[in-house]
């Protein structure tokens, strides 16, 4: 091949390529250069008291971010509450409530930005009033609060200002029992993450 060929190629391939760059190069950034997130369950849970002095276990997941790029206005959202039997299971709750973030709203945000993590409460449980769910607001039809055995799916949804938008379910299982030590407490409420499930 002479030299004139190899030039022509190398300024055809070189139109493609910027084509290409131009037409799709804001999708291929977005895809390599985005924010990933994840949802998990924290893999320890604290123990509080509260100003009327009942002893509280709480438990949270852990909103991760597998990439550089910072993740913004990131919202955690319950989006439903499914009864499990031995037959199967039956949805009790749909909407959209947002949850708390661990340690409160920083300056009444109810959005946080996500470098690498960040926990958001999930359930607690308490010696006298039980196991209940700790969203932000609370609709009269949202069923949150369990003073005896329970076994449930929840379906968290989490999304950001990058357009990614997560869903997971996590069932949650308690015997009724409330204990002091962590290793003790963890066989009477028992959290298991489900697939994720990417829109």
């Amino acid at each position: 091949m002479s030299t004139d060929s190899w030039i022509n190629l190398s300024i055809s391939i070189s139109t493609f390529l910027a084509v290409i760059v131009a037409l799709f190069g804001e999708n291929i950034r977005a895809r390599l250069f985005s924010p990933r997130l994840s949802i998990a369950v924290k893999k320890t849970a604290e123990k509080n008291r509260t100003n009327k002095g009942e002893e509280i276990w709480y438990y949270h997941l852990v909103i991760s971010n597998q990439r550089k790029a910072i993740a913004n206005n990131v919202i955690v959202m319950l989006t439903q509450i499914e009864n499990n039997w031995d037959g199967g299971k039956q949805s009790i709750w749909t909407g959209e409530v947002p949850l708390s973030w661990m340690f409160g709203l920083v300056a009444g945000n109810i959005f946080r930005n996500i470098g690498s993590s960040q926990y958001c409460d999930l359930i607690a449980v308490g010696k006298e009033t039980g196991a209940f769910l700790e969203p932000l607001i609370t609709p009269n039809n949202l069923h949150f609060l369990w003073k005896d055995k329970m076994n449930i799916t929840l379906t968290i949804c989490v999304k950001s200002d990058q357009n990614t938008t997560l869903e997971r379910k996590f069932m949650i299982a308690w015997d009724g029992l409330w204990d002091q030590g962590e290793t003790e407490m963890a066989k009477h409420l028992v959290i298991k993450a489900l697939p994720e499930l990417t829109k």
